[in-house]
């Protein structure tokens, strides 16, 4: 989904992009049946380019708000004042859920997806910065460790890509 919304707002080629328009469109209706966190934040990412290419239909925009809302019972259900998460445990491409109610408050106008979206990245970002004022993100090792700080070692590059493009959106 995020991949047809990035190529349906910018592909230089006019007929790639009303392709990738009619693919999300056709595909938008499975979404909703998503359960994962990270397809939720994927596909909100998607809706958001989407949305610049074309103006969006009243099931498209019920789907964002649908997804965009999933993401904040999760984290409200878990958030306490030192565990500012989604989950119990932190795993892969962590960024990508604050920056996709980033990114969806921003578009919609809706302030408190903004305000979780960075709030969560904040918290974050200070599990993912050493002592010495370092960037390390989240190791795959220990994840779904219960309410537990990242290990280090281990990372993967795309929790680099995930923290860059969450920031940039903050």
């Amino acid at each position: 989904m995020w991949a047809f919304g990035e190529c349906a707002r910018g592909d230089l080629d006019a007929s790639r992009r009303k392709w990738a328009a009619s693919l999300f469109r056709t595909a938008l209706p499975a979404v909703a049946t998503f359960t994962s966190p990270r397809a939720w934040a994927f596909a909100l990412l998607g809706l958001s380019s989407y949305a610049e290419a074309v103006d969006l239909d009243p099931g498209s925009r019920e789907c964002r708000h649908l997804l965009a809302e999933r993401l904040m019972t999760i984290l409200s259900s878990v958030e306490t004042r030192d565990w500012v998460w989604f989950e119990k445990g932190l795993s892969y491409d962590n960024a990508r859920l604050s920056q996709a109610l980033i990114v969806t408050g921003v578009s919609t106008g809706v302030p408190s997806y903004v305000a979780a979206g960075l709030r969560s990245l904040r918290w974050l970002m200070g599990l993912q910065t050493t002592v010495a004022d370092l960037f390390r993100p989240v190791g795959s090792h220990g994840f779904g460790d219960v309410l537990s700080p990242p290990r280090a070692f281990d990372q993967q590059p795309l929790e680099a890509a995930a923290t860059v493009a969450a920031c940039c959106a903050a």
